[in-house]
């Protein structure tokens, strides 16, 4: 059985002041926590889950799209 892709986030430039362009970050990732700790355990200035191939929804952002879903359907919510 193959393993699962593990977290890899990686460092990121901060943007240019008054950019709007912020790191590429998935927010609702389960490992997202994780990447943030390693983010400042490497202390870097930013972060980036460009790379990484773990991403994988949060059990609480799922059911948020699974309702949304559930309503788009008309299946209620």
């Amino acid at each position: 059985m193959a393993e699962s892709p593990q977290p890899n986030p990686g460092p990121a430039s901060l943007p240019a002041p008054g950019s709007g362009e912020p790191p590429f970050r998935r927010l609702n990732c389960m490992h997202y926590d994780n990447c943030l700790d390693i983010a400042i355990i490497r202390r870097w200035d930013s972060w980036t889950c460009a790379q990484c191939e773990a991403y994988q929804v949060s059990p609480q952002e799922q059911e948020i799209i699974d309702s949304i879903k559930a309503r788009r359907m008309g299946m209620g919510g």
